[in-house]
């Protein structure tokens, strides 16, 4: 019988592994950290560099 309770939330059982969500979000920081540089905007290509660096960090426990 399925899961009615509704999607699973973050963190927990298998959905990280299933959604893995960090990578995602370091890919996509990084591309966009290119596209910035790339318009000139330096100073928003260093933040979202920061963001891609954080979301390759491991997950805090909790």
């Amino acid at each position: 019988m399925p899961d009615l309770e509704g999607p699973p939330k973050p963190g927990s059982g298998g959905y990280a592994a299933d959604y893995p969500v960090r990578e995602y979000v370091a890919a996509m920081a990084g591309e966009l950290a290119s596209m910035a540089r790339w318009d000139g905007d330096e100073k928003l290509a260093y933040a979202l560099e920061v963001a891609a660096d954080m979301a390759r960090r491991e997950a805090p426990a909790g």
